[in-house]
């Protein structure tokens, strides 16, 4: 942890792996808020994930599964405050998603092909965005 923040700086996501709908992710800003951060991951499955702060629109697609995948088209998630939480995505409070995203069709290839990768990477099944 130590290390990925000082490659990546403050803010750091922590997800959990098999939690799904963006349950147990905290956006951690500074050290102090780290221990809570982990303690509410962990409450949601054994493996944890670090995710560096990307500012912009969020592109992603859903994926179907387990041997033969099918891949969604792209959505655009933009947000005027926060981060794209369980309560933002079920009750779209500051956030707006387009469907399909406004993609060039290289990029919306290139999305769906680092998806699968991601998906298989992380030992998914049955179905993730």
């Amino acid at each position: 942890i130590e290390a990925f923040i000082q490659t990546h700086g403050f803010p750091v996501f922590f997800k959990p792996n098999e939690a799904g709908s963006s349950k147990g992710i905290t956006k951690v800003t500074c050290v102090e808020e780290i221990a809570s951060a982990l303690k509410e991951a962990f409450t949601y499955c054994s493996a944890v994930l670090l995710q560096k702060n990307i500012a912009g629109v969020e592109i992603g697609c859903g994926i179907l599964g387990n041997d033969s995948l099918t891949v969604g088209a792209c959505d655009a998630i933009s947000l005027v405050d926060g981060f794209f939480d369980f309560e933002e995505k079920y009750q779209l409070i500051s956030a707006k998603i387009t469907v399909p995203a406004p993609l060039p069709e290289t990029i919306e290839t290139k999305v769906k092909e680092q998806a699968q990768l991601l998906y298989r990477s992380l030992g998914l099944k049955g179905l993730a965005r």
